[in-house]
């Protein structure tokens, strides 16, 4: 536990195993946001930075995401964006910003001559796909004992519309050793957003590179890690530039360069809002969107406008008809991942003196979910 100012912090790991599969880990947190600008209170700050201590800031990174792209000929990986676990049964699924993977994309091969496309969204996304294929782009993730990270190749993408509905979900190749190391996920939340919310984001900013055989500095890539909280900018959640029925959503807090790609997630109490921190009252951070991303000449930055809001594509937008061709009986992708919704029925029957040092095991309403969806592991 660690407080700052009115603040209080603490994160609980349930473990998750399927069979011999590797572990989905649900986390489990107390968390207080400080009081934020709102018609009640408008002298407050709009948004607030956290400071974690180190071993609250280890948990966290332990289930985002880094994207990085690769050079075979100088064997170096450099920092291209931030993502996040969204799934890690029956496999290891990340989710990011299209931009981040068109930007690195377009600096390797070229830019897209989209005068001369019919569909240049398409083609595009071939172009990344090659990226992927050729192992020019990678995720690094770290393992939830922390015993290291580990530089995954990409086996499949599908992406939202980059111009609109800006994300995209990556699965992960398979290693031997994922068997032998569980990873931490962030739950995805689909109940629609209030504009009234307020909301945390994170995501690794800055650049860097390092050797990709050289563990220990992949692991530094990974450090300046930053998370914040603000509320919604009103009227936003439709975007002006966007065609009708894409849904746009504007949080007011500024975000760095190389934070795009990770979560905007929401502060859940599933036993109802502690009375004070440290009330024995679980909560659970589940993401509701990603961070956009926006072309530069240089890293892809997030999607900031000049009054320091960020802009972030609601999870409701990528959950679209999204399947991988070995997941039967083609499902969306997402649709396989434990989610809040699978898990509130369970969180809010727990009983009231729950203790938030116990342990919520999820597992059975994972497997009653994939065997519902007709998946079998071979």
């Amino acid at each position: 536990m660690i407080c700052v100012g009115n603040l209080a912090y603490r994160i609980i790991i349930a473990n998750v195993i399927v069979g011999d599969c590797p572990g989905s880990i649900l986390e489990v947190v107390i968390v207080r946001i400080p009081s934020l600008r709102s018609p009640e209170n408008p002298t407050a700050s709009k948004w607030h930075e956290f400071e974690l201590g180190d071993a609250e800031a280890r948990h966290l990174r332990r289930h985002l995401a880094l994207m990085v792209g690769y050079d075979p000929e100088t064997k170096m990986v450099e920092k291209i964006g931030s993502g996040f676990n969204i799934g890690t049964v029956p496999f290891l699924l990340f989710m990011t910003s299209s931009n981040v993977l068109i930007q690195y994309t377009n600096r390797v091969l070229g830019p897209l001559d989209s005068t001369q496309l019919a569909d240049e969204v398409r083609e595009q996304e071939k172009r990344i796909c090659q990226m992927f294929d050729s192992g020019r782009i990678k995720v690094i993730v770290e393992f939830a004992d922390s015993s290291g990270v580990r530089a995954v190749d990409v086996a499949e993408a599908r992406f939202g519309d980059s111009r609109y509905n800006d994300y995209a979900v990556l699965r992960a190749l398979e290693y031997d050793e994922f068997r032998e190391h569980n990873f931490l996920n962030m739950p995805m939340d689909f109940q629609p957003i209030d504009g009234s919310e307020q909301f945390v984001m994170a995501g690794f900013s800055g650049s860097g590179e390092a050797p990709i055989s050289d563990v220990p500095s992949l692991a530094r890539l990974r450090v300046k890690l930053v998370v914040r909280a603000a509320g919604v900018v009103p009227g936003s959640l439709q975007a002006s530039n966007s065609p009708v029925g894409s849904l746009g959503l504007r949080v007011d807090m500024p975000c760095e360069p190389g934070m795009a790609g990770g979560p905007l997630f929401r502060v859940r109490t599933p036993l109802g809002e502690p009375r004070f921190p440290g009330h024995k009252t679980p909560e659970i951070f589940a993401s509701v969107g990603i961070i956009r991303g926006k072309q530069l000449d240089g890293m892809t930055e997030n999607s900031q406008s000049a009054d320091q809001t960020t802009l972030v594509t609601p999870l409701l937008e990528a959950r679209c008809p999204v399947s991988f061709q070995d997941i039967p009986p083609y499902d969306p992708i997402l649709d396989t991942c434990l989610n809040y919704q699978d898990v509130e029925p369970t969180l809010k029957a727990l009983p009231p003196n729950y203790e938030r040092g116990m342990e919520f095991d999820p597992v059975p309403l994972l497997k009653a979910k994939l065997k519902k969806m007709g998946y079998k592991r071979d």
